[in-house]
């Protein structure tokens, strides 16, 4: 598998380019969207005290990252109202991606209300998707193929993102009964809503008219990651003095193999 480096800033270059077709409204979403997630980097970068490649001397004043989050979050709720009211098929399209990368980065895209502007998004943008890549076939016009190709598999990202964060927190942390039922519950659900999502999906999101091989090789890297990413339940669940786990050791066997076999990935060769 050809690997990229798994970093957003791929995702900026690919994704969040600005097409004149896209109209004022989206290029000041556009700015919005990157002035909030440099923010959100900033914050970060200061509070794990861990280098960068965002310089964060550069930021006058650097605001605490979940009021990052909240502007993220608010940035996808008016990007969705915007696109209700855009005339353009690709101006709507892209205004939903946006939305939803936006939603994604904000970290709220797995609560109640998040989780519903995800599937908003989502299905009101594969909607509009469909009948551009019909007109893109029957006319041999460009569509949206970026942005098609993220909405596709927005849910994924939702949803690895939010796992990855708590398997972080939950690597190292002393076991007791409430981690354990949030542990549990990741290794049960993660495989259906990251990797095996991706791979029913993958097939119609690099299928779109016009998509580029950058995105495509990304596509693959984001179901390469999250397939990598879930072994870190099995460190926690063997790890020292985690006894109170061990119970959980043969699902997270099952799943990896499972998750393996699906997608072709080796965790000796894909995932070191």
């Amino acid at each position: 598998m050809k690997r990229i480096v798994f970093r957003f800033s791929i995702l900026t270059g690919v994704f969040f380019l600005v097409t004149s077709c896209a109209g004022v409204s989206l290029s000041r979403y556009q700015n919005d969207f990157n002035q909030f997630y440099n923010e959100k980097e900033a914050c970060q970068s200061r509070e794990l005290k861990e280098p960068k490649e965002l310089d964060i001397t550069k930021i006058e004043s650097i605001p605490c990252t979940e009021e990052a989050k909240a502007k993220l979050y608010d940035l996808a709720q008016s990007a969705v109202r915007t696109a209700g009211n855009a005339r353009d098929q690709r101006t709507k399209v892209a205004l939903l991606r946006l939305a939803g990368v936006s939603l994604w980065q904000s970290g709220r895209g797995t609560e109640e209300e998040g989780n519903a502007l995800e599937n908003q998004i989502t299905l009101e943008g594969q909607a509009i998707c469909e009948t551009l890549e019909a007109e893109a076939k029957k006319e041999n016009i460009y569509g949206a193929p970026r942005d098609c190709a993220i909405l596709t598999i927005l849910p994924a990202l939702v949803w690895h993102s939010e796992y990855y964060h708590t398997l972080k927190e939950l690597k190292g942390k002393k076991p007791t009964e409430d981690r354990k039922k949030a542990l549990k519950e990741i290794i049960s659900n993660y495989p259906n809503n990251t990797v095996l999502y991706v791979v029913a999906k993958e097939t119609t999101a690099k299928s779109f008219t016009g998509l580029s091989d950058t995105v495509k090789d990304y596509i693959e890297e984001v179901k390469r990651r999250s397939f990598c990413n879930y072994l870190m339940t099995e460190e926690i669940v063997l790890g020292r003095n985690n006894d109170l786990y061990l119970n959980l050791k043969p699902e997270v066997k099952k799943n990896i193999k499972s998750m393996g076999e699906k997608t072709d990935l080796n965790r000796l060769d894909d995932c070191r």
